[in-house]
């Protein structure tokens, strides 16, 4: 530290659990962060330790190396898994020292359950599978409740595991929820009831005070998490007046510093009296007139502050906390502060000096974990520069596969965006076909209605037809009704007239004898 000159810059270190880094860390005087993903290994090893879930893990351990180390089996496995249409993956083996190795090994069986129970079934394997634990129903359904229950820890873990952004901000909020997370619940099965109250009792117990009240501030320097709904409210009131404090003490002590030594300026002007100067120009003796009037009020220097670097500090502090907060996917905190700088020029200082402090030791131990790659036994005779620069080539070509990783990912979201694209397209061009088959349709029905109403017409003037049919019909029958009378009429008057001859016809025959008796009573 005192090679890099780092004594007088107060700095925080960073390590795991132990109780020897507690010590050293202690004698040094320095403050002292324990690693958050060293405190979730242990918290999660706490559970996994539990009987019921290490006695599970040790029969999928013994059936994933089972296929690991046949041949045969892993054959078989992999027609199985085409046969039943299954990602072609591996079953995975859990490492002691990654509890999130067991994790990824419970979920990686799960997912190939139906592949290697069908394997473990085959004519090829069937001479092998005494060998093997299988598991039942039961234990199935327990390994899938060992996974649910343990999710929340390995997303944990891997957000604790970036390098690119800030993560001692992101350790109360996350201690705080998975503290919140894993309180037991009555619809819990006996062994999720095991693994919460293993997990919830190991995180209660880490982190001294003196440790959560600098990380409390951190926390609040960060804009996703700057309300802290996780602390009560006068604990929230406090930690936003230590911010304002502290930020206020570090502008004074940036003004100190950048005061310039009085009597320096004056001394460096009275070296050169010596020098003959030409008259000044008119113009200058004037302006010289008007310093002599107003220059005790209006001297030259820096600006007059009306406002004091308290209520500064505490202005900022209010703007700060009404502003609305960062993202939580798609912000970084310290974009946000490069930013707003300007805005929160007093806390912006202060955010420099907090979130620059990593939340574990995940990235040290990867520099190691890389440096015990390379300096092996038969490397010990090389020299430290050689190394150090192996190191470096090392690390810049783990940059480079990062950038092409990232480029890749950029590409492939691009290829998504465009296969997106095109699946809305096609959907906007079934939907046209869609709408024009509607259309179509519409159009039938309504030749459809139209010829119905024609066939309706045509039923209507049908059946005026035959009422007009049946009209001239019945006026038809009247017409011969009138002709039957007519006719009938006709016959009574022939009838009548006949009757009126016979009459006339009988008068005529009583008439002519009375003429003869007249002729025959003339003599007497």
């Amino acid at each position: 530290m005192e090679e890099w000159d780092l004594v007088s810059k107060d700095p925080a270190i960073v390590t795991d659990n132990a109780a020897n880094m507690s010590v050293a860390a202690e004698l040094a005087g320095m403050l002292h962060f324990r690693c958050f993903a060293h405190t979730l290994n242990l918290a999660s090893q706490c559970a996994l330790k539990l009987p019921a879930v290490a006695c599970l893990l040790g029969r999928v351990r013994r059936i994933s190396t089972f296929f690991k180390r046949s041949t045969t089996a892993s054959h078989v496995l992999r027609q199985k898994q085409k046969l039943l249409e299954l990602p072609e993956h591996k079953l995975i083996t859990d490492v002691v020292t990654r509890w999130n190795s067991a994790h990824d090994m419970l979920e990686r069986f799960l997912e190939q359950q139906p592949a290697v129970s069908a394997a473990l079934l085959s004519n090829e394997l069937r001479k092998t599978e005494k060998e093997v634990c299988t598991l039942c129903e039961s234990d199935i359904t327990s390994a899938e409740e060992i996974v649910d229950a343990m999710k929340p820890m390995k997303i944990a873990t891997l957000v604790m595991s970036k390098e690119s952004s800030p993560t001692l901000s992101v350790v109360t909020p996350l201690h705080a929820q998975l503290i919140q997370d894993f309180q037991e619940s009555r619809a819990d099965s006996e062994i999720v009831k095991e693994i919460k109250a293993a997990i919830c009792q190991d995180l209660s117990k880490r982190y001294m005070d003196q440790q959560k009240e600098t990380m409390y501030v951190c926390s609040a320097l960060d804009p996703r998490f700057k309300a802290l709904p996780f602390l009560p409210d006068d604990e929230r009131e406090e930690i936003y007046l230590r911010i304002t404090a502290e930020a206020r003490r570090i502008q004074e002590l940036f003004q100190e510093e950048a005061k310039v030594i009085p009597g320096e300026e004056d001394n460096h002007v009275e070296d050169k009296d010596d020098i003959p100067a030409s008259p000044p120009p008119k113009k200058k003796k004037d302006l010289c007139c008007l310093a002599d009037l107003l220059g005790s009020t209006y001297s030259a220097g820096p600006a007059v502050r009306h406002r004091t670097t308290q209520a500064q500090a505490e202005e900022e502090m209010s703007r700060y906390k009404e502003a609305p907060p960062l993202s939580l996917a798609e912000g970084s905190p310290l974009s946000w502060w490069k930013e707003h700088q300007n805005e929160y020029p007093l806390m912006s200082r202060l955010a420099k000096v907090y979130l620059c402090i990593p939340g574990t030791s995940v990235s040290s131990e990867r520099v190691f974990s890389m440096a015990g790659d390379i300096v092996t036994a038969q490397r010990s005779l090389a020299l430290q520069s050689r190394s150090s620069a192996q190191l470096a080539l090392q690390s810049r070509s783990s940059a480079q596969l990062a950038l092409q990783s990232r480029s890749s990912a950029q590409l492939a979201l691009q290829s998504r965006s465009s296969a997106q694209l095109a699946l809305q397209s096609r959907s906007s061009a079934q939907l046209a076909l869609q709408s024009r088959s509607s259309a179509q349709l519409a159009l039938q029905r309504r030749s459809s209605a139209q010829l119905a109403l024609q066939s309706r017409s045509s039923a209507q003037l049908a059946l005026q037809s035959r009422s007009s049919a049946q009209l001239a019909l019945q006026s038809r029958s009247s017409a011969q009704l009138a002709l039957q009378s007519r006719s009938s009429a006709q016959l009574a008057l022939q009838s009548r007239s006949s009757a009126q001859l016979a009459l006339q016809s009988r008068g005529s025959s009583f008439s002519a004898p009375s003429r003869a008796g007249s002729s025959f009573s003339a003599p007497s």
